[in-house]
């Protein structure tokens, strides 16, 4: 997937790749990770970020799950969708050691950890396959159209 800059957010480049803010996106193809001068900057994101549902609820707000999510290998897009979805609630939610106000990337990982391995067992698939991922580019693809992407 190549990145190219675009001037107008949510605009489509002469692939017709979506434009959202640091890179064009490409949503049949999900294959392509960022590279790291292309992603956004942590501080701007989290900024940027800071009015999803739980923002409260976890202690140093996005920063560090952002940090936690891309070193997990999720791009941008992936980052913001599960930021602004409901598992960072569902996450806090089954914390065993943090209470509101004090949730951490910690929680989240392990909470996604728990919902992917539940996931792969209920449909009976085996470590590996796609499914899980596709659950994500879903909610990417569900959160920026909802933003009023073309």
């Amino acid at each position: 997937m190549a990145a190219t800059r675009k001037k107008e957010l949510g605009g489509r480049d002469e692939m017709g790749r979506v434009f959202l803010g640091t890179m064009s996106y490409d949503p049949e193809d999900m294959t392509g990770d960022p590279q790291p001068e292309q992603r956004e900057n942590v501080d701007d994101m989290a900024e940027r970020l800071s009015d999803a549902y739980s923002t409260d609820a976890y202690r140093g707000g996005w920063r560090p799950v952002i940090k936690a999510l891309r070193r997990r290998g999720y791009d941008d897009w992936e980052v913001e969708a599960i930021v602004r979805s409901k598992w960072t609630r569902w996450a806090g939610d089954a914390s065993i050691k943090n209470r509101y106000g004090h949730y951490t990337s910690v929680d989240l990982l392990r909470w996604m950890d728990e919902y992917e391995n539940t996931f792969i067992d209920k449909h009976g698939l085996k470590e590996g396959e796609r499914r899980f991922e596709n659950e994500i580019r879903d909610m990417v693809l569900g959160t920026f159209e909802e933003g009023g992407m073309p």
